[in-house]
């Protein structure tokens, strides 16, 4: 079933603090399924340079947990399996 779960984490001015995202890699997780949902622009280029070759990094607004999770469950679809972390 690992290959058919993305993992998603929603994420917001942590760009230094992913131990998730490096959980998700030790445990042999591939990059192509880890997805890092950021809500402002500047934590887009932050995270991308800090963790763009471990995971996805995904821009979306948002301004709350709620909204940011809601962005996750829109992106995907129903088609995929999802499981939401938090970092």
């Amino acid at each position: 079933m690992q290959d058919e779960v993305y993992y998603a984490i929603p994420s917001y001015l942590r760009s230094d603090k992913q131990e998730t995202v490096d959980y998700l890699r030790s445990v042999g997780i591939p990059k192509e399924r880890i997805y890092v949902f950021v809500q402002t622009e500047d934590d887009y280029s932050k995270y991308k340079a800090a963790h763009g070759d471990k995971c996805e990094i995904i821009y979306r607004e948002a301004d709350s947990v709620p909204k940011a999770r809601n962005n996750i469950l829109r992106f995907f679809k129903k088609e995929k399996n999802i499981l939401m972390m938090d970092d």
